[in-house]
C-alpha cells in the first residue's frame, strides 16, 4: 500500500526538467524552511533566452497542506514566491544549487551554477557561479 505526495510542484514548460536541483533552506528569515528548485533548460522569460535556465524560490509556510500545487507556469496553482533567470542562452543556471553564507552577514544565500556560460567569447562555456545574496522577499 502506497502513499501519494502531500504537495505537488509543477515545471513550468515541456523540457525544463524542473527539479534537477534541489535545496532546502531559510530563504527569508521567517523561520520557516524554504525550497529553490532548479530548472536549468528552462529558457527565461516569455522563453527569450533558449535553455539560460532558471530557478524558484518556494517559502515554506502552514498554508503548505495535503494536496496544496504550486505551478511554475501558474495555470493549475500559484506561481513560485521568486523566479530567478539565467541572464544568457546557453547557461543552463541552476544546473547544481548550494547555500552558504558567502558575505559573512548571517544570511543564508543561494549559489547557483550555470556549467555551460562563460566570459563571451573570451571563455565560452567554461562556467559560472552566481550568486543571489539574501534574505529575499
Amino acid at each position: 500500500a502506497g502513499t501519494v505526495p502531500d504537495v505537488s510542484i509543477f515545471g513550468g514548460d515541456r523540457g525544463d526538467v524542473a527539479g534537477m536541483a534541489l535545496t532546502a533552506g531559510q530563504f527569508n528569515a521567517d523561520d520557516v524552511s524554504d525550497l529553490a528548485i532548479g530548472a536549468p533548460l528552462a529558457s527565461g522569460p516569455d522563453n527569450m533566452r533558449l535553455q539560460a535556465g532558471e530557478f524558484y524560490v518556494v517559502y515554506g509556510s502552514p498554508g503548505l497542506v495535503s494536496g496544496s500545487i504550486i505551478d511554475i507556469a501558474g495555470t493549475a496553482g500559484p506561481k513560485p514566491d521568486v523566479i530567478v533567470y539565467g541572464p544568457v542562452s546557453g547557461d543552463q543556471l541552476s544546473q547544481h544549487l548550494a547555500l552558504g553564507d558567502v558575505n559573512g552577514d548571517g544570511r543564508v544565500d543561494i549559489l547557483s551554477m550555470g556549467p555551460f556560460g562563460g566570459l563571451g567569447s573570451l571563455r565560452p562555456s567554461a562556467g559560472t557561479m552566481y550568486i543571489v545574496l539574501g534574505p529575499l522577499g
